[in-house]
């Protein structure tokens, strides 16, 4: 019989806390000395907790399973509205007493006291003119049965797969110019309840599994490069499909350790799905259509926009053969979730539809302020906020809550065009002579201007005879609008990617399904190339157990070989 883990508890006890505080009679005195009767208007508690299976390994050998469980975080949002005027304080606990009925009463109760003291401090010398940060959109309560807190145990990564892995990850570390490989198996949960005075009352939980790998290795120079890639999916039969694209990525890093540095300019580029992906995530969907930043003007790039057609005259032409939704209800990737972290039910938005903005990503603060339904797009990867490292000892010892706000899940980027990824190389290379490959899985955007960096480790310069060259990683930088009508084509070629997005609200998985586009108009600005590392000895002695001594790798690696006046790359399979 397979484990279970039943949360109905620890729901009892945070629905115990809520009408506890609903039932307060509280006299607080006002800036001019009179005692005046109040009571909690509403209250939103908010429980977090990760839980993950992780087997790591060194150069292809494996350490035992580790079962972790996060502390436990507890958000509390409290709310007084008094006439004209509505304050909501917002405060954090993490402790690990909160896995319990009897924790959760015991520690939340006593701060419960302390919350209500703060929020008629602030309410108090709070402003009207504020209302607008704390007012919340109103949906229908979701009361769950008792039987949907019962949750199945994670799953873990077998035996068949955790050797498949590991054969993977020894067979790099074979190749002589790979200096070291680490790389890991996870199995992850987050789960998230949340219950108010409202009479909601929500689970939620997100089970991916995922495999990681970081590769060091050194090229004839004696140059260090490092390589990371990473695949997550539902569940372990997917991602042992996925090995191979980790494998594939390994590869491309072997093919391009003698690499050189690409001066800046401006050249012609194929960005392929991963490109595209991130950048409409990171430079669209992700921040810039956040109703959290349109509400509060911090992004004015798509201000008023709802509605109107952005891709005019030719500028941002691209976007007149796009669909870009966000999807958190697919249950096909493995960011997808039915309730947000404020227990509104989500919804699949289309967000950008043949250049004209259709909506924007919600949560019940920045619906209300704007107007529009809530689609419930709240998520954070921590209520805790990191401090910072010259914070002083009261800040560290205390935590300070960070509140969930609108964030992406599972980007969908869907084109209208007919043009193959044929047709886009053939475009190029009659028009340029070349192209350079773009793979990218991070990028950054400046919410408050629109200028966008795109971060490559490597380009690779495709010839018209086919030849490929690799070059050193660095950065593609414009305007986003630049950016946006920089794309020449569109393709019908379609990829998928993954991974985590970082925003204020801590880190969340990702899953992005995009197509192929060229690309010409973008800056390029080059890394420093890492210096030569001269005690390295590729031919140094690797440890490995016994029956892997005579094992055959199957990965492949370049050397440059100096005969008279020119260099000969000579294609090696390696035999240790």
């Amino acid at each position: 019989m397979k484990k279970t883990f039943n949360y109905l508890p620890l729901v009892q006890a945070l629905e115990l806390i809520v009408q506890r505080t609903m039932n307060l009679k509280l006299k607080r005195e006002d800036p001019f000395g009179e005692k005046v009767a109040h009571s909690i208007s509403d209250i939103r508690i908010s429980f977090l907790s990760n839980i993950s299976y992780e087997v790591s390994y060194l150069n292809g050998i494996a350490r035992v399973i580790d079962r972790e469980i996060d502390t436990p975080e507890i958000l509390i949002t409290v709310c007084i509205e008094k006439k004209t005027k509505i304050f909501r304080h917002v405060d954090v606990f993490q402790d690990l007493y909160l896995k319990s009925y009897e924790g959760i009463l015991s520690v939340l109760w006593c701060e419960v006291t302390n919350i209500i003291d703060a929020l008629f401090d602030k309410f108090y010398t709070s402003k009207t003119k504020c209302n607008k940060y704390y007012v919340e959109e109103k949906t229908p309560p979701i009361y769950m049965d008792d039987s949907a807190f019962q949750l199945a145990e994670i799953e873990y990564p077998s035996k068949e797969i955790q050797t498949e892995f590991s054969e993977l990850l020894q067979d790099f570390f074979l190749v002589p110019h790979v200096d070291s490989v680490s790389g890991c198996l996870y199995s992850k949960r987050k789960v998230w309840i949340v219950v108010d005075s409202s009479k909601n009352r929500i689970i939620q939980h997100q089970d991916f599994v995922e495999g990681r790998a970081h590769g060091y290795l050194f090229n004839s120079k004696k140059r260090e490069y490092d390589v990371s890639c990473s695949q997550m999916a539902l569940n372990f039969g997917i991602l042992k499909n996925y090995f191979k694209d980790i494998r594939n990525e390994l590869q491309k890093a072997l093919y391009s350790t003698n690499r050189s540095q690409l001066e800046s300019g401006i050249y012609p580029y194929l960005f392929m799905p991963s490109a595209m992906a991130t950048l409409c995530h990171e430079a669209l969907a992700g921040h810039m259509l956040s109703g959290y930043y349109i509400a509060n003007e911090t992004s004015t790039i798509f201000k008023g926009k709802l509605g109107k057609n952005i891709a005019k005259n030719g500028f941002m032409k691209a976007l007149k053969n796009l669909e870009i939704w966000d999807c958190p209800r697919d249950k096909t990737m493995v960011a997808h979730y039915e309730y947000d972290m404020q227990g509104t039910p989500a919804k699949d938005v289309c967000l950008l539809k043949n250049g004209v903005v259709e909506n924007y990503l919600l949560d019940k603060n920045s619906s209300a302020r704007l107007h529009k339904e809530n689609n419930g797009h709240s998520l954070a990867g921590s209520f805790v906020k990191e401090q910072d490292e010259n914070s002083d000892v009261f800040e560290k010892i205390i935590p300070r809550p960070k509140k969930p706000e609108p964030r992406v899940s599972n980007l969908k980027v869907y084109s209208t065009s007919t043009h193959s990824l044929d047709d886009l190389k053939k475009q190029l290379l009659e028009k340029f002579g070349y192209y350079y490959i773009v793979e990218s899985h991070a990028g950054e955007v400046n919410i408050e201007t629109g200028t966008f960096e795109l971060t490559v480790d490597y380009l690779i310069k495709v010839n018209k005879n086919g030849n490929k060259s690799y070059f050193h990683g660095g950065t593609l930088s414009a305007n986003l609008t630049d950016f946006l009508s920089s794309i020449i084509e569109v393709s019908n070629h379609y990829g998928r990617t993954n991974g985590y997005c970082g925003a204020e609200s801590g880190w969340v998985p990702t899953e992005e399904f995009a197509p192929a586009v060229s690309v010409y108009g973008i800056n390029w600005a080059p890394n420093p190339l890492p210096e030569p590392l001269h005690t390295y000895s590729s031919k140094r002695d690797k440890y490995l157990p016994e029956k892997l001594r005579t094992k055959k790798t199957s990965f492949e690696y370049w050397i440059n070989m100096r005969i008279v006046d020119f260099t000969i790359l000579i294609f090696l399979t390696i035999n240790i």
